[in-house]
């Protein structure tokens, strides 16, 4: 209610006849954005392109959907966690609130999966966490016979370690399975036997380095390795 100058007051609620007779709003033209989301409780993977709260530089955001965050320099191995990460600990949790701001106002409604990236540039597979202190490049040792795989990793290791103060680290990785020739090839001639149709287990491990320079990489061809195992080099990014 209000007092007129007349001494009389009035309401300030719109009467019903009046309210009907206002233009009403074209609501279609402005999106609609769902407040029903938080980025700390999505349910889905969300990696998210952004400048760097503290230092200003690009960086990737990713969370796998149930809460923990990772901030990482770059979308590849060996998932280096960007420092700011690191050092700015006690603010991540403003930060994200910043970020969740800045997504209800850009329209995000808390569905997809990447922001300022596109499918393309995404890896298959992202981690939930990033290396603090990442190793410069990795040897990854493949091959049904795990003793193969194991023989290999003894003679990388040693002739590493001759030549370098900080030794390599051997990392198990997850074994695989690989179908058998005549079982990804298909059968003609009726189904395979039980003896007949099998999967080969393949084994991996890796062996990361901190320090490795063009020369020691040049010189890992030196290594006789046993034909049965498949080797795979990848360095980081500089």
């Amino acid at each position: 209610m209000a007092r007129s100058d007349d001494g009389t007051w009035r309401s300030l609620e719109p009467a019903a006849e009046g309210a009907s007779s206002q233009h009403t709003h074209e609501c279609g033209s402005v999106p609609r954005i769902s407040q029903d989301w938080s980025l700390q409780d999505l349910n889905h993977p969300l990696t998210c392109r952004l400048d760097c709260w503290w230092c200003g530089e690009e960086v990737y955001l990713h969370t796998d959907g149930s809460g923990p965050f990772t901030l990482f320099d770059n979308l590849s191995w060996p998932w280096p966690t960007h420092d700011c990460w690191h050092q700015q600990r006690d603010e991540r949790d403003r930060a994200l609130l910043k970020l969740e701001s800045d997504l209800r106002a850009g329209g995000y409604q808390g569905q997809g999966r990447l922001v300022n990236l596109a499918p393309s540039s995404i890896p298959d597979a992202i981690p939930p966490k990033g290396r603090k202190n990442p190793p410069v490049l990795q040897i990854r040792l493949s091959s049904t016979d795990h003793q193969m795989v194991d023989r290999a990793v003894r003679q990388i290791t040693q002739f590493v370690s001759d030549r370098q103060p900080r030794a390599p680290v051997a990392v198990p990785l997850p074994v695989g399975k690989k179908a058998a020739a005549d079982e990804r090839q298909g059968r003609t001639n009726g189904p395979p036997s039980r003896d007949e149709s099998f999967s080969q287990h393949i084994h991996h491990r890796a062996i990361e380095m901190w320090t490795a320079g063009p020369k020691l990489v040049a010189q890992l061809g030196q290594v006789q390795l046993p034909e049965a195992v498949d080797v795979t080099v990848r360095q980081a990014k500089s």
